[in-house]
């Protein structure tokens, strides 16, 4: 590991001679601990003899951690290549390799420092050795950090002037800039954190953004990809806005022909919430959409016109052909024929379901624009 943890040190590259047609490329990645990004890419090249700064000083009481580097030699020929700590004009070399042309010289902080060949092969550097010294303990090229090295004079316990280091205690994560409320996240954005105590905590109100969060005092709030997936409000009422469900009806009757299977079509939608139905391609489908897996209460109305001959059924059927439920009754003498037929029943995207109607008046028959089918998932 490579760190700059003074304003006095920088990281610089330099060539042992100038160069005979091309300078040299490198790429630099490393975390500013005093940086809103902390991840941070630099990229340039060489000067010939003249010393080029990859990695400039880091901010006081912050650090700069080298993760990689990588420097490929573009050059016609051999380039001596050394690469160096500066602190406040007294150098030290970190690495000096004769880089032929076409290899390139990379260094990472879990693997050292190694050269990779033409063939994109890599050659490890022989590593130093010997007993480590300062705050560290043990033999090079594994030592360790020393016990009681590390004092609360070398770190940063409170906050500072711009409030962008949490307070009393190390160990938590960076805040936004003069905002107390917001830490950093792994994904490198700021969120809001919790509230209350150690030993009860709570989620702080703020707005939706991402995972989960408080819209208002006693609530909580799940989100994925910026949209509120799931809710539990101060009355402990549970709110999922965007769980798949659909109630479609027919804007006018529909003939049913005597002794025939007919699925009912449906023109109108009293909520569709996942697009799970098309008023005119497939009418009469609800259909389960992507990612919407799971148990659905199912349920259809279907009420046929006055007529007292005859049986009447209603059923759910499944991707045009498993039947999910039926329900048959005798045709009402005097006045219209009106049930339901409800399934619970486990459903996975693609899958649809319809309703389907069936009567033996003996003659042709209307269904009525009040019948319905509606689903929804239930988990």
């Amino acid at each position: 590991m490579i760190i700059l943890d003074a304003t006095t040190k920088t990281l610089e590259v330099v060539l042992g001679g100038a160069i005979t047609t091309n300078q040299l490329p490198y790429v630099v990645s490393y975390v500013d601990t005093g940086a809103t990004n902390p991840l941070v890419e630099a990229d340039g090249t060489t000067n010939s003899t003249t010393a080029v700064t990859m990695v400039s000083a880091p901010s006081a009481n912050k650090a700069k951690i080298i993760k990689n580097i990588s420097i490929y030699n573009a050059d016609t020929v051999s380039a001596t290549v050394t690469v160096r700590y500066n602190n406040n004009s007294t150098t030290r070399i970190l690495v000096k390799f004769a880089l032929p042309t076409g290899y390139s010289l990379i260094f990472t902080d879990t693997g050292g420092w190694q050269v990779m060949d033409t063939s994109g092969s890599l050659v490890t550097i022989s590593t130093v050795s010997g007993t480590a010294g300062g705050d560290l303990t043990g033999s090079y090229p594994n030592p360790t950090i020393a016990a009681g090295a590390v004092t609360e004079a070398k770190q940063t316990l409170a906050d500072n002037t711009t409030n962008d280091v949490s307070t009393t205690k190390h160990g938590y994560a960076p805040k936004a800039p003069n905002d107390t409320q917001k830490f950093l996240r792994g994904d490198g954005t700021f969120a809001i954190h919790a509230s209350g105590t150690n030993s009860a905590p709570g989620v702080a109100v703020g707005a939706a953004t991402v995972g989960v969060y408080s819209s208002g005092t006693n609530a909580l709030d799940f989100t994925t990809n910026s949209v509120k997936a799931l809710g539990i409000d101060s009355t402990q009422f549970i709110d999922s806005p965007t769980q798949p469900r659909a109630l479609v009806t027919h804007s006018t009757t529909q003939s049913i022909s005597n002794a025939t299977l007919t699925a009912l079509a449906f023109d109108t939608e009293t909520y569709d919430v996942g697009g799970c139905h098309d008023t005119v391609t497939n009418n009469s489908r609800l259909t389960v959409p992507t990612g919407g897996d799971g148990l659905y209460l199912v349920v259809c109305q279907i009420e046929y016109a006055n007529n007292a001959t005859g049986i009447r059924m209603a059923r759910i059927r499944k991707n045009g052909s498993a039947n999910l439920g039926t329900v048959f009754v005798p045709a009402v003498n005097g006045d219209v024929t009106s049930f339901q037929c409800t399934a619970v029943v486990v459903l996975a995207a693609s899958d649809y379901v319809e309703a389907i109607a069936y009567q033996t008046s003996t003659i042709s028959l209307n269904v009525d624009a009040v019948s319905f089918l509606s689903f929804v998932k239930l988990w």
